[in-house]
């Protein structure tokens, strides 16, 4: 989208609007999660900008607040989804390596065995 705006950063919003509209950005939301989040970050959004330090530090330049994002589609719970997924993979690969550790064990005892 850049490239298409003469390499000037284009706001997140756009960005979104864009990847979550029909029409190439200019039509209905393609769903009403799409529709609410984006409607909950623009309002947070615009909280944020009414407040005078941010309008000092941010002119002319293209600010992206994930936290904006993160609260506006109910990301945490996503978070601990993926936390636990995560952990439940790992216990998998414990598991696996150490069946592969008593395999190489007991081919070990069963070749000392044989040379015997």
């Amino acid at each position: 989208m850049a490239r298409d705006n003469g390499g000037i950063p284009v706001p997140h919003e756009k960005v979104f609007t864009r990847t979550h509209r029909t029409n190439k950005g200019k039509g209905p939301f393609v769903d009403d999660k799409s529709k609410k989040a984006f409607e909950i970050y623009t309002s947070k959004l615009k909280e944020k900008q009414s407040d005078q330090s941010y309008l000092l530090s941010t002119q002319g330049s293209c600010i992206y607040y994930p936290e904006l994002w993160v609260e506006a589609s109910g990301g945490p719970k996503m978070v601990v989804v993926m936390d636990l997924v995560i952990h439940i993979a790992k216990i998998c690969l414990f598991l696996i390596l150490a069946q592969i550790i008593a395999y190489k064990l007991k081919m070990t005892s069963t070749r000392t065995v044989l040379k015997i």
